[in-house]
């Protein structure tokens, strides 16, 4: 149960940094300014 609430609690901070556009997350790039955001949509689904 906690590993199914860990990644959509993952997920949804990941669809965020890609539909807010965001450059930072917690100080740190964020995923999709890392990986690109069509490798982490790939990744997503």
């Amino acid at each position: 149960m906690n590993l199914i609430v860990s990644l959509s609690l993952v997920t949804s901070l990941l669809h965020d940094d890609v539909f807010d556009g965001a450059e930072k997350r917690c100080g740190i790039g964020s995923s999709n300014v890392v990986m690109g955001n069509t490798v982490l949509l790939i990744s997503l689904n």
